[in-house]
């Protein structure tokens, strides 16, 4: 689980700084700099505390969307557990199977 919010995070950072992919932020690209100081950043600190705020949120909202969605898709969420329990690792034809297209 803690790879998952890693990859989770890195991933939102990403299309905040790197792809410019927010409207608070802007269409601005602040790709990370691996020779970089710690600390050096190519942006103010409003700016900074402006996407860790958009980051929050973003992941905040689709952590929301998630619950629902299992909550909505909850007998299909329930075979497909089952089916580990019995299998133990299982194949997207499996999923399809099981649940549908």
């Amino acid at each position: 689980a803690s790879d998952d919010l890693r990859r989770v995070t890195d991933l939102v950072y990403s299309t905040i700084q790197v792809y410019g992919m927010n409207s608070r932020v802007g269409q601005l690209a602040f790709p990370k700099d691996p020779n970089a100081m710690p600390g050096d950043k190519p942006y103010s600190d409003s700016t900074a505390e402006a996407m860790d705020e958009e980051a929050r949120r973003i992941v905040d909202d689709m952590y929301t969307k998630t619950v629902e969605l299992i909550t909505l898709r909850k007998n299909e969420v329930q075979k497909v557990a089952d089916l580990l329990l019995e299998k133990e690792t299982i194949t997207h034809d499996d999923i399809i199977d099981l649940v549908g297209p």
